[in-house]
């Protein structure tokens, strides 16, 4: 397997945005499962899905990304923030050195067409750090000091 190059997130409004390897500096996937999915021009694809994520970034790295979220307050979000404010991360592409890519769905909660219940962000800005954390199961969610301080 080639070296990851980065990840490119996609929201649910379909925003994508890459981070490159040195923005990361924490990965976690857990429960890869993969099917095959007939889609809708009748073609056989392999979906693979995650049971959770914990995604540890550079705050102030990231949070320099423009992006086309405004805030509550009408201000245009940078990425970082936008991720905790919108909560809707839908699926993490693996991008390899080598130009491979690997897409992983996250668990998404259905309460909501546009925010995942299943998401939560934590902002670390004395240790400049963001975690993202999706997961189905809501014991994980619960354990989310263990993924602060990892």
């Amino acid at each position: 397997m080639s070296k990851l190059a980065g990840i490119e997130l996609t929201t649910e409004n379909v925003e994508t945005f890459f981070i490159p390897v040195r923005q990361i500096k924490s990965l976690y996937i857990n429960g890869l499962e993969s099917t095959l999915d007939l889609n809708s021009d009748g073609d056989l694809e392999k979906i693979t899905r995650c049971q959770a994520i914990v995604l540890g970034l550079d705050y102030r790295q990231v949070n320099r990304q423009e992006t086309f979220a405004m805030s509550y307050r009408d201000k245009c979000l940078h990425l970082g923030d936008r991720l905790q404010q919108h909560a809707d991360l839908s699926v993490i592409t693996l991008c390899y050195e080598n130009g491979q890519e690997r897409d992983i769905r996250v668990p998404w909660n259905f309460r909501s067409d546009y925010r995942n219940y299943n998401m939560m962000v934590h902002i670390d800005k004395e240790f400049n750090k963001e975690t993202v954390i999706v997961a189905e199961n809501q014991e994980f969610l619960k354990n989310q000091q263990f993924w602060m301080e990892a």
